[in-house]
């Protein structure tokens, strides 16, 4: 609970620095601070999942938690039409989100999973214990972080003003999302690592 309040605090406040100063280094160092505070806080949560799904149910637990990550993201791309994307409008809206995930959090009562003896692993060590794993996280992560940094250039040379950009980034979101129940639960039922390798 205190790791997720830490990073979702700091993506608040990189979100809120961005427009304090337009320069490409600084923006830079603030997208990796909040790139890696994001991935943080996504561990914490599925780390927790895993800890409460058991084999029986855990692809339609994380087909779930997909479908509202994936409604939350695409709900984000939509948020650009809500101000001039120069303004400082949509960072401060960015940063009020992220704050108010906080609240359920912190008052919730239910306890962390408990955190055993943690033998450390190596990449290369995972990669070999778990290949169809790790390759299929580096080969997803590279595609949708290329679709993510270059489909709203591509939409912005096409023509596309700023609400069709969010929009045809939100498309294709739900798009994604669409499919992940039916994946769960054929995760649920079949082979996992064949359902990855499939898809």
């Amino acid at each position: 609970i205190r790791t997720f309040a830490a990073f979702a605090a700091m993506a608040a406040v990189c979100s809120l620095l961005y427009p304090m100063a337009v320069s490409e280094p600084f923006w830079a160092l603030l997208r990796a601070l909040s790139g890696f505070s994001a991935a943080s806080v996504l561990v914490v949560i599925e780390s927790w999942f895993s800890s409460r799904a058991t084999n029986a149910n855990r692809g339609t637990l994380f087909a779930i938690y997909q479908i509202v990550f994936y409604s939350s993201v695409a709900g984000g791309q939509l948020l650009m039409n809500v101000g001039e994307p120069s303004s400082f409008i949509p960072f401060s809206l960015a940063a009020v989100l992220l704050t108010v995930a906080l609240i359920p959090l912190a008052l919730t009562r239910m306890e962390a999973p408990e955190v055993g003896v943690i033998e450390r692993l190596s990449f290369f060590t995972l990669a070999r214990q778990s290949f169809t794993g790790v390759s299929g996280a580096l080969i997803c992560g590279v595609m949708i972080g290329s679709f993510y940094a270059l489909g709203p250039v591509y939409a912005t040379m096409v023509g596309l003003e700023v609400s069709r950009v969010s929009t045809f980034m939100a498309s294709a979101i739900v798009a994604a999302m669409i499919v992940a129940w039916p994946l769960g639960w054929l995760c649920d039922r079949l082979d996992r690592r064949w359902v990855m390798f499939w898809v």
